[in-house]
């Protein structure tokens, strides 16, 4: 009689009784199999249960994993309270020892961790990186079935019921026959779970219930554990059921080879453990045994004892190694298996014996005769018993061809102490799992479990298990709208809908001006997301990409303006990611962000009107551009002419185009630079860069620069003695044989190199081909590199020697990068008699804002640049100091030598100056394996050269924050040592710091009023007694104030204790008139402003300080001052202001700069007799918005000359305006859009205006609207790329044809053709006589103008010229103006279709530029005029104003290569805010009516007396020799107008301004004309 009662059959949460056919287990350690378990099964309760299982999985499904591992807490806490009847379950229906089975029996626990961790590792929802917008979403299949073995029955049924269950499936499970009495213990577990009813069902039979489960519909994927055949049967009967997913992990015939070198006992050791264990019934068991011939007998001696003394037996005696087989079948098929293996030869090495009386079996081992390597039935089949057997081998290839022809494929193991050779084998092996010197037995949870070949079908289980109970869905998405459109269907799709992205566009606008500070405090400390997600980026970034608008290569964390502050950047996702910026946003911030000068500026209004609107700064010198002039020219009076560029490469550009201007000698267009240089990447900035990988794709044939060697030291000021008196006088008087003769051969190898370096320099020099020498003071780019003083003062004598200027290039270094404003000042130049001297032009960007160049050459035609740009490089450039750059330094220079100390095999040649330091790495795989890990170790740090790390601190790194970068370098540094040859991961959880020691204080916070004076002031009074020392202590009359005034603010703070609510601290604020004698108040521009509340006082009473009641004190003061009204109802206060002792109140001004503040300024010497100096702050409670906007007052306008334009009454300003028809492209609006004002009242435009962003690495939210709304602009050119400049729109398309077309070097342009006259590249596409700065660099041809020529004459002109460049594939392209610029001239219809016809016979693309049509201003009701005249041009190019050029480019050329053509700044983010805005303001007016009124009141005014060409509101009087006058008679009458070189006199109004004009022209003209004696007729 059975031991147990059967319960039945676990389905849909309920125990069926037992029906159907007997099925009974057996105890087989006992004589003659004592009946465990007596019961039924019927193959109709597997259908059953398979039904309720598909009825179950839709609300299971549907829970999200933590719902679903929640419920499971049930199922876990029931398999806990029976593991002992579990494991005694186990121990009477296999015999498995105790010990094993108790094993067993917990690890049902375990997996559910180990399921949990595998499914959310490697199986989570979300994008593949980095292909943004493709994403995989793991789905349940279903219903899955269990069928497992009598091994593990219970291990292998939960081992992938588990993680089905996990995934969202419904489960059948069946346990082996054999362990009946198992399964009905996990069936008990699965009933008391509290799981839905027919989540987990538990089916007990044999054959016929697994066959039920195969053949059901609702089944959908089917998981069993095994034998070969029965395996092979089950694939055979699901061959008719594709839909169903089946993993079958199956036996194996495992090997263990143990070569020459093995270690013995260690080979021992694990075979036996392999063989033996589970009395050899296991999968992985190892039944095979391989060994070198050399070392058999000593295997076999060793094996010998080892088995000899297990002891096989009862397995409930703890003496036992293991007990019987399974079952008594099992038993007699093993030992008919062994009896077969002897007769056929193989040799027993033990004696026989015997072992109790139940299904027992001895362990056995047997040795193969030499060279014999099949035994049919005991060599090729899995005998599933104790037994191993030994062969010999003599070669490894003999072991090899042993191992690889197995046909069972589920692990083997390898005894080596060879790396390589086992490496052989394992990829020589057909196996699911190798192991190297372990057993074959043991698998790790970590990883798959399971077999190939015959011993499965590629499913494993273990890690892997979720594979094979979900399915991947690969989602591929566009943003709403867009898409990649195909050529041959975009024309005819429908117009994009601008006002639904209007609509969206203003929604998130108002969301983002809704935040605040107070609301959302700035983090100043490291923040890293759990796994890295950054949800609100991704998302942010799909918009970006969505039908590859942008280039793929942005950095994951979209830019958050609110919350960066300091070192400290933010992404803006609600889990932020908060890192250090150790680059400075590649050394463009001076001051980190929010840089408190900056801010204050613009708070104050000394930005002007240059936020709103930014005009052609070309037309009139700006204000702003008069002030950063004069600047320059005070630190530099020998370089007497400064002149403006948008950035670096282009202010290398306008430097080597004067430099080339004012060239000795005319036919002289070579450069010379230095190898490791790194100019730009513009065209000729890019020649002259060293780097073969960036210029050699590039570079125009008879161009090529030069490059001289780079004298190279490893620090800076790392002089050797010489005698360089001696040394500069030869380089002065050019004498460089001699230097050679005398300097050549000095012991100093830096010396000999400074020689080799300037004879190379006199070579070329010699030469007089080089028009311009170009060097930095030290190579950022290049990799950190320097050279000595005396190389720079010997170059700059040697290039005065041969009348070659000397530009030197501190983009990179200037502006106070190593202290001084210029990096070279530290190198004294001095001329031959010894007197101080400078090169001939210096070029400056990056912490500037722009591009400058100061220099000994006149600018004849200067660029237009950014007023915004200029105001906050002024401030920048008036906050420099040295001692900021010595004190970041001080705290740079023992860290750095100590992690050289630390890391001596990693940080090479450790090097600081200034801001700047870097270190060199060995190689460039370990320079990666350090930039990989800067965002998960919270610092940005970036690669220069090809293995240098380097860093750009900027003074807003003090001691913590720099103790923090150096701990994440040390940390990453430490990771690389301890993971020899790997790769980072792309992102690694760190340890979260534990909670701080005392929690958050429950606060109570309570607003004053001034019948609260009595009983709190004497408290408030008090506590401030408690808390300050005297000088520090505000006097109980100004406490009083907060009380007294009625626009005062009084909060008193309460901490609950276990004695009640303590009082534990106050924060009060009154007027900011009411302080007048306090510095700070005194000297707040907005004294009297009526808008800034006071901070008297923020004091906590020690006894509850650092658990946060200060920070609720001041956020609930803020919160007072931001809700206080007017009796009219507007807001009081726009600010809170107030005073922090340095040194002593340096946290509360920490805390303070996380709601917002920026620092007014500091005053010295206050709270006297301390002396203590005071930093006066600001908070703005609404977002930093321009309280007076064109301050006349302020230090900054009036340092320009004079009130900032919008100053004084408006109602006057708008009388006494001119009509102003200069800059109507950079300005099409006279007035700021709405959307525009409001934005920046909100604040929006704060972070845009007063940080400077390098877009090539980082967006925001408003980058991403506005490349949104230009990509709707032209969507038949879908793919966008930004630039700073108009000029550099022109270098980077030809960047991009060149890309695409190798061969090509010639461009063709157009005479009268205007696209620049900064860059080599633009200028040789410009007709010379349009503009000043000189002749074309590249001889690029021209062709006359169709509408001069004809379009016949012109397309033939542009076919000779194709054919004279050697054929199409040598054409970069032909670029063309729908009007010209400078001339007025318009492109016919009938041309543009004969250049289309053109373009499709020989495959040359055409580049538009519609700088003078875009925006609409073409009148044609379109963007942009070409393909309104129905000319789709391949690359389209403009440049709305500002800082920014815009690049739209067709499909066929787009170049999706990332960082292939960006430059550092690749834009301006306040300059596309206001574009995007003007944009959405333009498509709302009646643009073709404007036009149309405008171009005919012209032609009315005009007649046939000039010369009249351009297009709708771009229109140019070709006045001739008369212009002057015309320009000069217009200004007296009111009418600004511009002239260009040739006569053209072009007239470009606001939209918003056409009714002013036209007025003013039609009064004004023909009067005009009339008296400059032009009359009808002069047109022709």
């Amino acid at each position: 009689m059975a031991r147990f009662e059967a319960r039945g059959d676990l389905v849909n949460g309920a125990f069926l009784p037992p029906e159907g056919e007997p099925l009974v287990s057996r105890d087989p350690a006992t004589e003659g199999g004592d009946a465990v378990l007596e019961t039924r099964a019927s193959a109709e309760r597997a259908r059953l249960a398979a039904a309720a299982a598909a009825a179950a999985f839709p609300a299971w499904s549907a829970l999200s994993l933590d719902q679903r591992w929640e419920a499971l807490g049930g199922f876990r806490a029931a398999l806990a309270e029976r593991r002992e009847a579990i494991a005694e379950a186990i121990t009477l229906e296999t015999g498995k020892i105790v010990g094993e089975a108790k094993a067993e029996a917990a690890s049902l626990l375990a997996r559910f961790d180990a399921g949990l961790a595998a499914l959310k590792a490697h199986y989570r929802d979300g994008p593949v990186v980095p292909a943004e917008g493709e994403s995989l979403v793991y789905r349940p299949l279903g219903v899955v079935g269990v069928i497992g073995p009598a091994n593990y029955p219970a291990h292998l049924v939960h081992a992938y019921a588990l993680p089905a269950l996990l995934a969202g499936n419904t489960v059948v499970a069946k346990p082996s026959e054999v362990t009946p009495l198992v399964g009905q213990r996990y069936a008990e577990a699965a009933a008391a779970s509290g799981l839905p009813p027919g989540v987990i069902n538990v089916v007990l039979g044999g054959a016929a219930t697994g066959a039920a489960l195969l053949e059901d519909p609702h089944v959908r994927g089917l998981w069993f554990t095994g034998s070969y055949r029965t395996g092979q049967a089950i694939r055979r009967a699901a061959a008719e059921r594709p839909e169903l997913l089946l993993a079958l992990e199956l036996g194996g015939k495992n090997m263990a080879v143990v070569l020459d070198d093995a270690d013995m006992r260690q080979a021992v050791h694990e075979i036996v453990v392999g063989g033996y264990l589970t009395t050899g019934q296991r999968c992985t068991a190892t039944e095979r045994v391989l060994v070198h011939a050399s070392r058999k007998e000593e295997l076999v001696a060793g094996l010998r004892r080892a088995v000899a003394g297990l002891r096989f037996g009862d397995p409930r005696d703890p003496a036992s190694f293991a007990g019987p087989l399974m079952t008594f079948a099992a038993r007699e098929r093993f030992l008919r298996a062994v009896a077969a293996a002897r007769a056929a030869g193989a040799e027993p090495l033990l004696p026989d014996r015997e072992v109790g009386g139940g299904a027992y079996a001895p362990p056995t081992l047997h040795l193969v005769p030499d060279g014999v390597h099949e035994l049919p039935g005991y060599l090729d089949e899995e005998l599933f018993g104790p037994d191993l057997s030994v062969e010999t081998f003599e070669t490894d290839e003999e072991a090899l061809e042993l191992v690889a022809g197995n046909p069972f494929g589920f692990v083997s193991s390898v005894f080596t102490a060879s790396r390589e050779r086992f490496e052989r084998f394992r990829d020589r092996a057909f196996s699911g799992m190798f192991n190297w010197n372990r057993s074959t037995n043991n698998a790790s949870s970590n990883l798959p479990f399971g077999g190939v070949g015959r011993s499965g079908n590629y499913r494993p289980g273990g890690s892997h298990t979720p594979r094979s109970v979900t399915y991947p869905v690969a989602v591929q998405q566009n943003e709403h709208g867009a898409f990649t459109p195909h050529r041959d269907l975009v024309g005819s799709l429908p117009p994009v809908d601008l006002d639904r992205l209007e609509r969206r566009h203003a929604e998130e606008e108002r969301a983002e001006a809704a935040r605040s500070p107070l609301d959302t405090p700035r983090p100043r400390r490291v923040q890293l997301p759990a796994g890295g997600r950054l949800p609100e980026s991704e998302r942010w970034l799909r918009r970006l990409y969505a039908g590859e608008r942008i280039v793929r290569e942005k950095k994951p964390p979209v830019f958050d303006h609110l919350r960066s502050s300091g070192p400290w950047f933010v992404s803006v996702d609600d889990e932020p990611l908060v890192v250090l910026d150790a680059m400075s946003q590649t050394a463009t911030l001076p001051a980190g962000f929010a840089a408190d000068e900056v801010v204050r500026a613009y708070v104050e209004g000394e930005f002007g009107d240059t936020v709103l609107h930014a005009g052609d700064t070309t037309a009139a010198e700006h204000w702003a551009e008069a002030a950063y002039r004069r600047f320059f020219q005070e630190r530099f009076p020998a370089l007497p002419h400064v002149t403006f560029t948008n950035g670096g490469a282009e202010a290398n550009e306008k430097a080597l185009a004067l430099c080339h201007l004012h060239r000795r000698d005319p036919s002289a267009n070579r450069v010379l630079a230095f190898e490791g240089s790194f100019h730009g990447r513009t065209l000729l900035a890019l020649h002259a860069t060293y780097s073969p990988s960036k210029r050699a794709p590039y570079e125009i044939g008879g161009y090529e620069a030069r490059f001289a060697p780079m004298p190279l030291v490893d620090a800076p000021h790392d002089d050797a003695d010489v005698d360089e008196g001696r040394f500069l006088a030869l380089a002065a008087e050019g004498r460089v044989a001699e230097l050679e003769a005398e300097f050549g051969a000095s012991p100093s190898s830096r010396v000999r190199s400074e020689v080799a370096s300037l004879a190379a320099v006199a070579r070329e020099l010699a030469t007089g081909a080089v028009f311009a020498c170009i060097v930095e003071p030290m190579q950022s780019e290049g990799g950190d590199r320097y050279a000595t003083g005396r190389f720079f003062r010997a170059l700059r004598l040697l290039t005065r020697h041969h009348q070659v200027p000397l530009v030197v290039d501190e983009v990179q270094t200037g502006f106070g990068l190593g202290g001084p404003l210029a990096w070279h000042t530290g190198y004294r130049f001095v001329t031959a008699d010894g007197a101080p001297d400078h090169p001939d032009a210096i070029t400056f960007a990056k912490r500037a804002q722009l591009g400058v160049v100061v220099s000994r050459f006149p600018d004849p035609e200067p660029t237009s640049v950014h007023p915004a740009s200029l105001v906050r490089g002024l401030l920048y450039a008036r906050s420099i100091d040295p001692g900021d750059a010595e004190r970041v330094e001080a705290a740079v220079r023992p860290r750095l030598q100590a992690l050289a100390r630390a890391f001596p095999d990693l940080v090479v040649n450790p090097r600081a100056q200034g801001y700047a330091f870097a270190f060199d790495m060995p190689t460039p795989a370990l320079l990666d394996a350090l930039l990989e890990q800067r965002f998960w170790r919270g610092a940005i740090v970036f690669g220069a050269g090809d293995r240098t790390a380097r860093y750009r601190l900027s003074r807003a790194f003090g001691e913590r924050e720099v103790d923090r970068l150096f701990d994440a370098v040390r940390r990453s540094l430490a990771w690389i040592v301890a993971n020899p040859g790997r790769r980072p991961p792309a992102w690694d959880d760190l340890p979260r710091p534990t909670a701080p020691a005392e929690e958050p204080a429950e606060v109570r916070l309570r607003r004053l009023t001034a019948r609260d004076e009595a009983e709190w002031l004497p408290r408030i009074v008090a506590l401030e007694e408690r808390s300050y020392p005297e000088p520090m202590r505000d006097p109980a009359e100004r406490l009083a104030l907060a009380l007294r005034d009625p626009d005062g603010v009084a909060v008193v703070a309460e901490v609950a204790t276990p004695d009640g609510w303590a009082y534990a601290g106050h924060a009060l604020g009154a007027p900011l008139e009411r302080f007048g004698a306090l510095d700070g108040p005194a000297q707040d521009p907005f004294r009297g402003e009526r808008n800034t509340l006071y901070s008297l006082a923020v004091t906590v009473d020690e006894r509850f300080r650092g658990k946060g009641v200060g920070r609720a004190l001041k956020r609930e003061q803020l919160l007072a001052a931001r809700e206080a009204r007017t009796a009219d109802g507007a807001p009081r206060y726009l600010f809170v202001s107030g005073r922090n002792a340095v040194g002593h109140a340096d946290a509360m001004l920490e805390l303070n700069r996380t709601l917002g503040a920026h620092v007014v300024a500091v005053h010295e010497g206050q709270y006297p007799p301390l002396g203590a100096p005071a930093a006066y702050y600001r908070i703005p409670l609404r977002g930093a918005a321009p309280a007076r906007v064109g301050a006349g007052s302020s230090a900054l306008v009036a340092a320009g000359g004079g009130a900032a334009p919008g100053a004084g009454p408006a109602a006057d300003a708008e009388a006494r305006a001119p009509v102003d028809l200069r800059d109507g492209v950079a300005r099409p609006l006279r007035e700021a859009p709405a959307s525009l004002v409001a934005a920046e009242r909100a604040g929006l435009l704060a972070g845009p205006a007063t940080m400077k962003l390098t877009l090539c690495n980082y967006v925001t939210p408003a980058v991403v609207r506005a490349t949104e709304w230009l990509g709707a602009l032209a969507p038949r050119l879908p793919h966008l790329y930004l630039t700073s400049c108009r000029d550099e729109t022109v270098d980077k398309s030809l960047r991009i044809l060149r890309h695409n077309r190798r061969e090509a070097q010639v461009a063709i342009g157009l005479e009268g053709g205007y696209f620049g006259h900064t860059s080599a590249a633009a200028r040789s596409l410009s007709d010379p006589g349009v503009h000043a700065q000189g002749e074309p660099f590249f001889a690029w041809p021209r062709v006359p103008h169709p509408e001069a020529a004809g379009a016949e004459a012109t397309l033939a002109a542009i076919e000779s010229e194709i054919a004279r460049a050697g054929g199409p594939d040598k054409v970069l392209g032909v670029y063309l103006e729908v009007v010209q610029e400078r001339t007025g001239m318009v492109l016919p219809r009938r041309f543009l279709g004969l250049l289309d016809g053109l373009r499709a016979r020989t495959g040359v693309p055409v580049v538009v530029s519609e700088t003078a049509t875009a925006s609409y201003r073409s009148g044609l009701g379109a963007p942009f005029a070409a393909e309104a005249l129905g000319f789709l041009p391949d690359v389209l190019v403009w440049w709305p104003g500002g800082q920014l050029g815009v690049i739209h480019v067709s499909p066929e050329l787009r170049v999706a290569q990332p960082l292939a053509m960006v430059s550092t700044w690749d834009g301006d983010e306040l300059s596309l805010v206001r574009l995007h805005h003007r944009l959405r303001e333009l498509r709302r007016l009646d643009t073709r009516g404007l036009a149309e009124r405008f171009a005919q009141a012209l032609h009315g005014a005009v007649g046939q007396r000039l010369p009249l060409g351009g297009m709708g509101l771009y229109q140019v009087i070709s006045a001739g020799e008369r212009a002057d006058a015309l320009v000069a008679g217009l200004r007296e009458a009111g009418v600004l107008v511009r002239a260009h070189r040739g006569g053209a006199v072009a007239l470009a109004p606001a939209w918003d301004d056409v009714d002013r004009a036209v007025q003013a022209l039609s009064s004004t003209l023909p009067r005009l004309l009339d008296a400059l004696g032009v009359g009808e007729g002069n047109a022709a």
